[in-house]
């Protein structure tokens, strides 16, 4: 399921961004499209201009997002069970596994959609995410915030008490590529991270797209990856 609604703060449109000449919902419609394991690739939007660029390139629109499904205090997980009971009325069918796959990450390949696809299968998990490890230097034990009377002090409990690098437990981030949910899980307890939950660990750059600078950054990695 590609979540894609029109509105955005940051940058309009956003899913109708280009990098090298390609839309978001482009770049993330070829993607899928060509990973192994899937049997249906939709689009979840409220916008008619999002949709047909998804119909475009290959995406299935079996629906119209309604109003209560969009806006930005919204969650995942109604728009996943809006998405996936709607396809499965259209399809007369029960889906296993729902995959959410933001248009907003545009370096994502199909190797590492189709790994989260085996781990979240192979070993029986309810929920997988992929994920970075976070360097030491932006380690949640070494961050920093503002109380209620404005002055410093660690983010976490066991901040002030860090010396070296070697006593931080390695962090992670995750990194908006992929999302798998078991249909059991995601219907019966309303959650995208589950109790019995894995992770396919990726390195190398990533992309996020809420600012036009994160899509130039984007536009060079992809640019230079192109050569």
């Amino acid at each position: 399921m590609i979540p894609a609604r029109g509105g955005s703060k940051g940058i309009p449109k956003k899913n109708l961004k280009k990098i090298m000449g390609k839309s978001l919902i482009q770049i993330v419609s070829e993607c899928v499209l060509n990973t192994k394991y899937i049997d249906e690739a939709i689009i979840s939007s409220d916008d008619h201009e999002i949709i047909d660029e998804a119909k475009k390139f290959g995406l299935k629109a079996h629906f119209v997002r309604p109003k209560e499904h969009s806006g930005d205090n919204i969650g995942d997980v109604p728009v996943l069970k809006h998405a996936l009971i709607e396809t499965e009325k259209k399809k007369n069918c029960i889906f296993d596994i729902v995959l959410m796959l933001q248009p907003t990450a545009p370096l994502r390949t199909p190797s590492q959609i189709e790994k989260v696809i085996i781990e979240i299968i192979s070993k029986n998990f309810e929920t997988v995410w992929t994920v970075h490890k976070v360097d030491d230097k932006y380690h949640p034990d070494k961050q920093l915030k503002l109380n209620e009377k404005g002055n410093l002090e660690f983010f976490t409990k066991k901040g002030k008490d860090i010396i070296s690098r070697q006593e931080l437990s390695d962090s992670y981030m995750k990194n908006g590529i992929a999302y798998a949910i078991t249909r059991q899980f995601l219907i019966e307890k309303e959650q995208i991270l589950g109790f019995k939950n894995g992770s396919v660990i990726l390195s190398g750059p990533i992309a996020n797209i809420d600012t036009i600078d994160d899509l130039v950054y984007a536009e060079k990695i992809i640019s230079k990856n192109c050569k």
